[in-house]
């Protein structure tokens, strides 16, 4: 996992840094704001590709990962040379395993008609890395996606 020190070491620029509540409204507008951010680092696919796996996390992040309370879910998207870094992170609840964590451990994959369990496999298809890891408390998911020039896709 990338942590913000690295990223600073290796010359990212900081394109979104941003604080919201916790809440399902501010899931859409946000993803759209992380779009924004780095759209011109990607083609028109690979930015839908993009907010919608940054979508899918920070929905997570509302109904899971702050349990009972609405808490402030924190989004940074960094651009290093190739390869662009979102990090959505929560408070976090309950008891938290210490490093990556494998959500898919002891759990039986999700169905077609299954309603639940596809969020992360929808990330993972959407971008090129996800990293979930419990951090200061929280949890983070971290999204890595390489940009790549229009013409080698």
């Amino acid at each position: 996992m990338f942590d913000t020190d690295t990223l600073s070491v290796q010359a990212a620029s900081q394109r979104l840094r941003l604080t919201v509540s916790g809440v399902p409204e501010t899931v859409r507008p946000t993803a759209g704001s992380a779009r924004a951010a780095v759209a011109d680092l990607f083609t028109e696919r690979r930015a839908d590709d993009f907010e919608s796996a940054v979508a899918e996390a920070l929905a997570n992040a509302v109904e899971h990962g702050n349990g009972p309370q609405t808490r402030a879910i924190t989004v940074n998207i960094d651009a290093l040379p190739g390869l662009v870094v979102a990090r959505i992170r929560n408070a976090g609840h309950g008891q938290l395993a210490r490093g990556p964590v494998d959500l898919f451990a002891g759990t039986e994959p999700a169905t077609e008609d299954s309603e639940r369990g596809r969020g992360l496999k929808m990330m993972e298809g959407l971008v090129d890395e996800v990293e979930v890891a419990n951090e200061n408390g929280g949890r983070v998911v971290e999204l890595r996606m390489r940009t790549t020039p229009a013409a080698e896709e």
